[in-house]
């Protein structure tokens, strides 16, 4: 199990050993996250967290990090498209619910 805190000025996501997604809001500390060493690896790459309490040496990416950089961002840019994806459909279901009341009172 690993501790994480965030040393970004925004938030960031790390992928989780079953493959769910744990938010991580700028300075703050998630414990008790079980990561698979390969996800650690690039977490640590990063130079987005502290983690387990030790700060990454080597805060900036190196050339050969760039793989695992693009996956990263991709990631973020899916979750940013999900998250866009919901409120569309919060949005839909209130026009829905709207037209509902709307028509029951005809």
């Amino acid at each position: 199990m690993h501790k994480l805190k965030n040393i970004t000025a925004g938030p960031k996501g790390a992928r989780l050993a079953d493959g769910s997604l744990v938010h991580i809001a700028p300075g703050t500390v998630e414990e008790d996250l079980d990561i698979a060493k390969e996800e650690l690896a690039v977490l640590k790459k990063t130079g987005w967290f502290q983690i387990d309490g030790a700060i990454k040496d080597e805060p900036e990416a190196k050339t050969d990090d760039a793989e695992a950089l693009a996956y990263l961002e991709r990631a973020e840019t899916a979750e940013g498209a999900l998250t866009a994806a919901n409120a569309e459909i919060e949005a839909l279901k209130a026009k829905l619910a709207e037209a509902g009341k709307a028509g029951g009172k005809a």
